[in-house]
């Protein structure tokens, strides 16, 4: 099997979501796994921002978190956060971060690996 093929592979068949975002916050791809936590298609994806599913606060810190990392910053370990999902209900989930650079060493995207937090939130 040819390494890009395994990468796709695992990206596509993975239970956790994967969501690459520009430095806007703009969709550049979604994995199903994410589809399906957040309840939309992959074209309906593709035209949302993280902004669209974020409430109000959520808007404002997700803007701070991309000027931070424009400079640099980054997340060292998960995030807890609340979208809202196509039905509106709020989803809770875990984001880890990756930065995706140029090979000039540029940021030129963010990649969030997205576990569905919702049961265990309801737990605590």
């Amino acid at each position: 099997m040819e390494l890009e093929g395994l990468y796709r592979d695992i990206v596509e068949g993975s239970t956790d979501g994967f969501w690459l975002l520009d430095l806007e916050g703009n969709t550049l791809y979604a994995n199903p796994a994410l589809l399906g936590m957040f309840g939309y298609t992959a074209e309906q994806m593709s035209r949302l921002s993280a902004f669209d599913l974020l409430d109000e606060i959520g808007r404002s810190q997700f803007a701070q978190h991309l000027a931070d990392a424009r400079r640099g910053a980054r997340h060292a370990q998960d995030v807890e956060c609340t979208y809202l999902h196509a039905d509106g209900t709020p989803l809770w989930v875990l984001v880890s971060e990756s930065p995706l650079r140029s090979p000039d060493g540029e940021l030129v995207a963010l990649l969030h690996r997205v576990s569905d937090y919702s049961a265990r939130r309801r737990t605590l």
